[in-house]
């Protein structure tokens, strides 16, 4: 072999070292956790609710669990489940310490751990979070919409169990209730939350933070979408947000389609895409707006910068 054919042996080895170890380094030193948000699931008909996300991150080298809550509760219910998976998954995998991820209501629901068991966790993300609440949740309880025992209280609860229940860590199907989680995702009820769990807010409350660094040693950070309805006419869930979408529910607000925008801030705010609330898990089937980034790349590059920071 010629000193040529070597040294381009050498550099294509050099590469591919660099390659690998570039993928290791790009992995957090402790598990990312995804938490789904309302009427979510684990996996449902053979669909993942974080489309291609967890291959992804898992491709990089990351160790990602998926938990399983509640569909239909309030935060604090969830988010006791899941410090419940955070336990047994601490001995489990012999770790100490968990970066949480949570989209829609997963958001307040990984806050609310890192609020009672900062021991467990390193990082707490919101996507999507109803930190503040959802205009939507406010005109559908303040409408009587639905509300405990309605129609529409009855249809979602009974949908719920037959669709989600294996999505809930307890596995406590009477503990399943629509009206429970839109009334817990109210603007009223989200400032209740936030005064029990203060850590990681902004210091303006509905506005872009910068820091990071939670009072009780956890790091906050956020992701937001401000696609207000369809971006993909070949999306059949983006029909949902047609009605969402209407003047009467976001009037002159920026919001994902479900969540207003301004709900979504909370500890160190990364960055606001033009993704709709399904979106922002790559839902369905990775059917986003044309010059969306990719979801999955976008949480490979918070799994970069969380091992950037160590954690």
């Amino acid at each position: 072999m010629s000193f040529k054919q070597k040294s381009k042996m050498a550099l294509i080895a050099a590469a591919a070292a660099m390659s690998v170890t570039g993928a290791h380094a790009a992995a957090p030193k402790n598990p990312v956790v995804l938490v789904h948000g309302f009427t979510g699931f684990d996996t449902v008909l053979g669909l993942d609710y974080w489309y291609g996300i967890t291959k992804a991150l898992e491709k990089d080298g990351v160790k990602v669990l998926v938990a399983q809550v509640n569909p239909s509760q309030t935060s604090e219910y969830r988010g006791e489940e899941l410090v419940k998976q955070l336990e047994a998954w601490k001995i489990a995998n012999k770790v100490t310490k968990f970066n949480l991820v949570g989209h829609s209501q997963g958001g307040p629901t990984v806050r609310y751990a890192a609020s009672v068991r900062p021991d467990l966790v390193s990082s707490a993300t919101t996507v999507g979070g109803v930190n503040l609440g959802s205009t939507l949740a406010d005109k559908m309880v303040n409408d009587k919409t639905i509300a405990q025992g309605n129609w529409l209280d009855t249809f979602g609860t009974s949908l719920l169990k037959l669709l989600g229940l294996a999505s809930s860590y307890d596995g406590n199907a009477d503990k399943i209730s629509a009206s429970t989680a839109a009334i817990d995702m109210t603007y009223a009820s989200a400032v209740a939350f936030n005064k029990k769990y203060p850590e990681g807010a902004p210091a303006v409350e509905g506005t872009p933070g910068t820091n990071e660094n939670g009072s009780n040693g956890v790091k906050y950070f956020s992701i937001a979408g401000d696609a207000n309805g369809t971006t993909n006419s070949l999306d059949v869930i983006d029909l949902l947000l047609v009605s969402t979408t209407a003047k009467t529910v976001f009037k002159d607000v920026v919001a994902d389609g479900v969540v207003q925008t301004s709900s979504q801030y909370w500890g160190k705010h990364i960055k606001t895409y033009p993704w709709n609330h399904f979106d922002e898990v790559n839902q369905s089937l990775g059917l986003i707006g044309k010059d969306a980034p990719s979801p999955k790349d976008v949480y490979r590059s918070l799994a970069q910068m969380l091992a950037s920071k160590g954690l």
